[in-house]
């Protein structure tokens, strides 16, 4: 009997997907690797960063919740917070219109004036000034007076009505 050989087939022609590119069977490789090892970082940082906290600092008004978004996401501007005695005047910084990491908006506030009036006894306006917010106003001028009548003459005694307390509306003493 006759013993055949084994067919082998050339070295140089079989290279699988490899065939029709110029380069390495090795560098493609590498180079196949490293992509996976690219989608793979990707995917990895993708699902470890839950994305960024949006936080609004209300500096002493009322609570207005963070928002939690992702890369690109559009930041929605909350509802103003309240504060007494205060309007508010808008965030610091300015808010972005997408998020690009984790930021700190800070409310700021404009303290309100009030108008405290000033009468005499007859009802003559003696002084009028303005006040901030919870600041207690302080007549500075001439002893009120009253005109007397027939049967009684005044003199102011140091008292005011209503009350002098600390300013949280336009108010007339």
């Amino acid at each position: 009997m006759d013993q055949q050989e084994p067919r082998k087939q050339p070295e140089s022609s079989f290279r699988g997907l490899y065939k029709h590119v110029k380069i390495s069977v090795k560098t493609l490789d590498k180079m196949i690797i490293g992509g996976i090892l690219a989608i793979v970082l990707i995917l990895g940082y993708g699902i470890a960063n839950n994305g960024y906290t949006v936080t609004f600092d209300s500096n002493g008004g009322t609570d207005v919740p963070a928002q939690e978004l992702m890369y690109g996401d559009y930041v929605a501007e909350p509802e103003p917070p309240t504060r007494e005695g205060y309007t508010f005047a808008g965030w610091s910084p300015v808010i972005a219109a997408t998020v690009t990491n984790n930021a700190v908006y800070t409310a700021q506030w404009t303290i309100n004036q009030y108008t405290v009036t000033w009468v005499d006894g007859d009802g003559n306006v003696l002084d009028t000034e303005k006040y901030n917010y919870n600041t207690t106003p302080t007549y500075k001028g001439d002893t009120p007076t009253k005109t007397q009548d027939v049967q009684y003459s005044y003199t102011f005694n140091g008292t005011w009505t209503p009350a002098i307390t600390p300013v949280t509306e336009d108010i007339t003493y």
